[in-house]
């Protein structure tokens, strides 16, 4: 492994990111040590030159500048690309910087001085505002939350480490001024890094020219409170900053009188002001923030500020502030670490602060008020302060003293407008929770895909695909289908389905088929139309009679029972519904399923048992499901007692729960009831029916139950962070790692949930968008907002949870609530195969033990429990692991099981080829038809499908497939079609229509391949996501 990508691990620098990232760390660490020189060197040439005296009406002038270079980037910003942009910014700043050093070899007017002065502050911002918008068009904001900390640390190095410098480059050096060469050396570096970035990067490519928006005037300002409160609030802080800097200069050259060594300590100054910044921003923001809050971080600068300047007065009125005075150097302690708490609680406090501020503005003006505070409203800020300086210094009759008084009353006014500004943010927060979103409610996938029922089929076997479809998936659109094709241009499809109408006997299409016969032009389909509507209405006049009716019921011919139920199901005679239940109970499946339509139909109540009970029976579960719906409400109490059947399979329990959504608010109770089960796959279920039936907490009973359940999914998250920060690639494997990822998603989304049920969706959608853009000040902002309304029991919780903190803080913090066990390397893979499979995926257990491969504790007692596993999935993969590694202890097993689980164990371990589910769900989970899915899924949809290993040359045949498939685990495999042959690789699904016969799905293998045969019903099951049917629809049809 090489040096730069051991580095890179280190600095979590993703391989696609390094040059990028290597490259604006270069930039940076050279932008740092032009800021700091030129800044030392400015301010020590114009202190030497003209004191205190000038200083006001450089601050006047360097306000005035910035604020018309700025204004002027800004425009420039809008009509040029970026990318040109940039490139001018710093190629102007180096000239200005070079031509400064070298104008100093024709004149040492003191012009120059003042010129070069001036210049520090615009300059400054121009270089920072142009590096920090290129990162922004480089990055993500989900990247820049990664790596934005450690670009910036690259130009606080830059700096520390050249102003440590100044002493030793001071003796090499002629003079000062000669920093400013290495200034422009540093700053032309930079510009070249620039070129290179511009010429591998497209900068241009998020330009974002907002022509359409609303321009923001200046009143715009003031029009809005909580806009105008922030104005105030950065203006005073300007304000304080520049007036703490005019006290702090000639503060320092009274104690520093000698040019050179007062350059040497403005050096050692700066450096140690930058320590102070990482320190802060490093180690205190973050828990000021997260156990204070944001009021805390607006108060405390103008606070401590305001803490020194007075202990600097009282030293200053007490001891004098004349350098003869014994105690000078207690007042000049006082004003110096004034001036490093106001630069480095600004950089690391107060301005990552602001940005909290700008989240709660409308997204169609946030950027805009951002630019207009941070630019125009700074270097106002800028002038006034100069202005008002000057206005002091012209008087002629004050000093220091009287300007440390007039800042502790700007200090005073700063925390009473932080104060305002707090009140107007948690305002603007609740104003925030009560605006729309496009995002309130995730949409969640419905069981049939709209997109599904509306496609067409390519071919004419792709049409009769599309008939059968919604046949097996959704059968109560097969009226509507019909006369969507009744209506259609193509003949050849109105021919086939009125054969298949006729073939039904669909009474309820007799208007149709005559509105039909009067609007066609084709003469055999009004004719074969007609027919079709007399013979319908013939057939339920003739059998209107109970007498006719119990004849077809009884007789020997499966289609005359089909064709009683059809006829009962659209009689008008009531009494003819009794024969319902016999029908019900016929051997037939097809009779049985008529009957049930029938019985849905009618709403006929003494048929709901039977069909209730029908519901477990795959070949007539969709058609009892679909049934149910018709009989809504009436079927609560019986569908609550079938619930709980013992033995009843999860996926029938988890379709009851659908029932009871579409049922809606009147099965409110029913839902809440499922709640207190244990089976997680349940909860969820249920969780999303509360939210579709748009269910909130009735009473304090119903909330506390919710807010349980949302503890005890933050205890299982607080769990898997555990288990998460003790697992490495290398001892685990990437397999295990990614899996418990997945695990945490989940549970965080069924957080989200829980959240949704108990407040507004409105509020949480906001907060979601917030903790989804993962920067530092969304994710502050969000936790502000949850703030707002959530109870105050859960807080901590969620606080913690949602913090942007890393999770081994995480972990520390839940321990508050918790008991987590302390994990030992030996414990860690067991503790996960032995965690409670409702609070853990079968599939993450299914890594845990795949990671045991070839390890001492393979052969452990956990392993050999899962021998006996009822699950497959774990079954397999432990008698696999347990071959592997100790064959005495796997043998012994074996003679302990049954005879044929045996030998399909023995099977399954002995071939050498992949055909344990696990492995195949490794081999397939990339497959397109399969990325939607779910590893839990994906390994429901295996184990219930029929695995076939073939060698060369095998064929496989399956006779009326209808709409099932293969797809290919591994190997090739060839199908014939017109006499011409076809290869499908890897991950291909052959379905009849691919493989040449609607009738057989007929293959051969080319090379040794494993295929997976997916039953219909299994996918419609299983692969209930819009991508994963969308995907399966353009293969199979």
């Amino acid at each position: 492994m090489s040096v730069i990508t051991n580095i890179s691990r280190i600095l979590n620098i993703r391989p696609e990111e390094r040059t990028a990232v290597f490259l604006l760390l270069g930039q940076t660490v050279f932008l740092g040590v032009f800021l700091a020189l030129f800044d030392i060197s400015t301010t020590s040439l114009f202190i030497n030159t003209f004191g205190e005296s000038m200083i006001s009406r450089a601050f006047l002038v360097s306000g005035i500048l910035g604020f018309a270079l700025s204004a002027v980037y800004y425009r420039l910003q809008s009509v040029w690309k970026f990318s040109k942009l940039i490139i001018l910014n710093l190629l102007t700043i180096s000239i200005i910087t070079f031509l400064l050093r070298s104008s100093f070899y024709l004149s040492e007017s003191e012009v120059l001085i003042f010129a070069a002065f001036i210049l520090m502050g615009p300059l400054n911002l121009l270089g920072v505002i142009g590096f920090w918008g290129m990162a922004g068009r480089l990055f993500t904001l989900r990247q820049g939350k990664r790596l934005f900390g450690l670009i910036d640390a690259g130009q606080i190095f830059g700096m520390i480490l050249i102003s440590f410098l100044v002493p030793v480059l001071l003796n090499i050096l002629n003079t000062s001024k000669d920093l400013l060469f290495i200034s422009a050396i540093s700053v032309f570096l930079a510009f070249v890094i620039q070129m290179v970035i511009v010429r591998k990067f497209n900068l241009d490519q998020q330009q974002n020219i907002l022509k359409a928006e609303k321009k923001l005037m200046v009143a715009d300002l003031f029009r809005n409170r909580y806009i105008r409160s922030m104005t105030f609030y950065v203006a005073f802080s300007v304000l304080a900053a520049f007036f703490m800097f005019y006290i702090f200069l000639p503060t320092t050259k009274m104690l520093y009188p000698g040019d050179r060594e007062y350059t040497v300590f403005l050096g050692m100054f700066t450096g140690t002001l930058m320590i102070f910044t990482i320190l802060i921003k490093t180690f205190a923001y973050d828990k000021i923030t997260k156990n204070y809050g944001l009021k805390v971080n607006l108060l405390l600068p103008p606070l401590l500020l305001g803490l020194f300047v007075l202990l600097g007065v009282a030293a200053g009125e007490f001891f004098g502030i004349s350098p003869e005075s014994t105690s000078f150097v207690l007042f000049f302690l006082f004003v110096a670490l004034g001036r490093l708490f106001s630069v480095s609680l600004k950089n690391a406090i107060e301005t990552p602060s602001q940005k909290i501020l700008y989240q709660s503005l409308d997204k169609s003006i946030r950027y805009k008020v951002q630019v207009a505070i941070d630019g125009m409203v700074n270097e106002s800020a800028a002038v006034l302060a100069g202005l008002l300086l000057f206005v002091m210094g012209a008087l002629g009759v004050f000093n220091v003293i009287h300007h440390a008084y007039l800042l502790i009353a700007i200090v005073g006014a700063w925390a009473t407008i932080a104060y305002f500004v707090y009140k107007q943010y948690r305002a603007s927060l609740g104003a925030t929770l009560e605006t729309e979103t496009e995002t309130i409610v995730q949409k969640r996938a419905e069981k049939i895909n709209q997109d599904l029922l509306n496609y067409e089929g390519k071919t004419k076997e792709g049409k009769r695909k599309k008939l059968q479809l919604i046949k097996q998936s959704a059968p109560t659109e097969l009226t509507g289908y019909y006369k969507k094709c009744l209506l259609s241009d193509d003949i050849d499809l109105q021919k086939w389905i009125l054969s298949d109408i006729e073939d039904n006997t669909v009474f309820e299409l007799i208007p149709d088929l005559k509105k039909f016969a009067s609007n066609s032009k084709d003469q055999n389909l009004v004719q074969k139309a007609t027919d079709i509507a007399s013979n319908l209405e013939e057939m339920l006049e003739r059998y209107k009679d109970d007498a006719e009716i119990k004849a077809l019921v009884e007789s020997a011919y499966p289609e005359e029972r089909v064709k009683a139920a059809r006829i009962i199901a659209h009689s008008a005679t009531p009494t003819l519904a009794r024969y319902i239940i016999i029908l019900l109970r016929d051997y037939s499946p097809k009779v049985r399923i008529a009957a049930i339509t029938a019985a849905a139909k009618l709403r006929e109540p003494n048929s709901r048992a039977i069909i209730i009970d029908l519901l477990a029976i795959d070949q007539y579960n969709l058609h009892c499901f679909e049934a149910l719906k018709k009989y809504g409400k009436d079927a609560l109490d019986e569908l609550e007692q079938f619930f709980y059947k013992s033995g009843l399979g999860q996926y029938i329990q988890l379709q009851i729960i659908e029932l009871l959504e579409f049922i809606g608010k009147k099965a409110t109770n029913y839902l809440l009831n499922k709640l207190e089960l244990t089976n997680q796959e349940i909860i969820k279920q249920t969780l999303d029916a509360l939210i579709k039936i748009n269910y909130k907490p009735r009473n304090e009973t119903e909330k506390q139950k919710l807010i349980d359940l949302l503890k005890e999914q933050v205890r299982v998250m607080a769990w898997n962070m555990n288990i998460s920060i003790n697992l490495s690639e290398s001892k685990h494997g990437t397999s295990l790692i990614n899996a418990f990822e997945a695990e945490k998603k989940a549970v965080e989304t069924e957080i989200h949930t829980i959240l949704e049920i108990i407040y507004n969706k409105q509020s949480l959608a906001h907060v979601k968008q917030n903790l989804d853009q993962a920067t530092s000040e969304s994710i502050s902002y969000a936790i502000e907002l949850l703030d707002l309304f959530v109870d105050e029991d859960i807080k901590p919780l969620l606080f913690t949870l949602f913090e942007d903190i890393s999770e081994n803080e995480k972990v520390r913090r839940f321990q508050d609530q918790f008991p987590l066990n302390r994990i030992t390397e030996e414990s860690l893979v067991l503790d996960i195969i032995n965690r409670d499979i409702n609070f853990i995926s079968r599939y993450t257990k299914a890594c845990a033990l795949n990671s045991l491969w070839g390890k001492e504790i393979a052969a452990s007692a956990t392993t050999i429990a899962q021998v006996f596993n009822n699950d497959i999935l774990l079954n397999q993969l432990a008698i696999k692991t347990l071959a592997n590694s100790d064959k005495n202890k796997y043998h012994e097993l074996l003679q302990r099981l049954d005879r044929q689980d045996r030998l399909e164990l023995e099977k399954t371990v002995m071939k050498e080829t992949n055909q344990t589910i696990y492995e195949i769900i490794n081999h397939s989970k990339d497959f397109e038809i399969f990325k939607s899915l779910s590893s839990d899924e994906l390994s429901n949809l295996v184990e219930h499908s029929k695995v076939y290993s073939l060698q060369v040359e095998d064929e496989l045949k399956i006779e009326d497939p209808g709409l099932d498939f293969f797809i290919i685990i591994s190997g090739t495999i060839e199908t014939s079609l017109n006499n011409k042959e076809k290869l499908y690789n890897q991950g291909d699904v052959i379905s009849s229509e691919s493989s040449g016969d609607k009738n057989e799905l007929n293959i051969r293998a080319k090379v040794n391949a494993i295929v997976l045969y997916v039953p219909f019903i299994l996918a419609n099951r299983y692969m209930t996501s819009q991508e994963s049917q969308s995907s399966l629809m353009t293969r199979i049809i």
